[in-house]
């Protein structure tokens, strides 16, 4: 079962589905991956050259199908991320994949759907990055 866990000020918290699988899987899973430094383009030739100090890797992605009274969890979730606070994600692939300290992605803004007409279901995206993560996360079903 995939989820997001984070602890602020109001306590541990965690945002997950309650279908079962499928319903209980992340939803576009797209690995991120961001050269930290200067780069520059040769005079003569315009070949680039880059100094990078580090790879930040990261990744986008939904969680989907969550019930209704998710509100208030994905809210403190969206406001504790906005204040440099960290999450892990679960993502409850074949190889239990687990990312520990996440941070938003510069840039970024997680979201919560409007309720979905139909399945009275929500959607939280989002786009974090792992700190000291040295390669991509990945996500395997």
């Amino acid at each position: 079962m995939a989820s997001i866990t984070f602890t602020d000020s109001l306590g541990a918290a965690t945002l997950e589905s309650d279908l079962d699988a499928p319903g209980n899987r992340t939803k576009g899973w797209t690995p991120l991956a961001q050269p930290i430094g200067p780069i520059a383009y040769s005079l003569g030739t315009g070949v680039p050259e880059m100094w990078a100090h580090r790879v930040d890797y990261g990744v986008s992605f939904s969680l989907p199908f969550l019930p209704d009274d998710c509100q208030s969890v994905a809210a403190r979730l969206i406001a504790h991320l906005k204040r440099a606070g960290s999450c892990t994600v679960d993502t409850g692939d074949q190889s239990n994949n687990s990312y520990s300290d996440c941070y938003l992605w510069p840039g970024s803004e997680p979201k919560l759907s409007e309720r979905d007409p139909q399945s009275l279901r929500r959607t939280f995206t989002v786009s974090l990055l792992q700190a000291a993560a040295t390669a991509p996360l990945v996500c395997l079903y």
